[in-house]
């Protein structure tokens, strides 16, 4: 009987165990298509082609970084702003050409919600 009773939580830990490590991160890539899937009421067609062009734009975001520490030049804020500017309005025109107006519009709400109102401060105690 000791030996069922000791068995049954070393079970449920390995079950328990396995089961989190299967499980996607709560903020990633996948959450966020599953939600615009969900708020912008996407077909499977419009859900893959928004898939291939977000990630067309984060790869692209991400070369240019990478451009950037390894040349050692930073932009001018108005210089990065404006690049965001213009890959905001590159990403727009091609998801016009997947979504209808209604979901365009709710996908501009749900990116201007997302974008903050005031510039981060990365060294406020300076």
């Amino acid at each position: 009987m000791k030996l069922r009773t000791g068995l049954i939580p070393v079970v449920l830990l390995m079950a328990s165990a396995t089961v989190w490590a299967q499980a996607p991160a709560p903020g990633g890539k996948a959450a966020m298509i599953d939600r615009l899937e969900v708020l912008l009421e996407l077909d499977a067609y419009q859900k893959q082609e928004v898939q291939k062009i977000l990630d067309a734009r984060r790869d692209t975001m991400r070369q240019k970084q990478s451009e950037l520490r390894g040349s050692g030049k930073r932009p001018s804020p108005e210089e990065a702003k404006a690049q965001r500017e213009t890959a905001r309005k590159e990403t727009r025109e091609q998801l016009a050409k997947v979504l209808n107006e209604e979901q365009l519009k709710k996908f501009d709400a749900l990116m201007e919600w997302d974008r903050p109102e005031t510039p981060r401060r990365r060294n406020r105690w300076r």
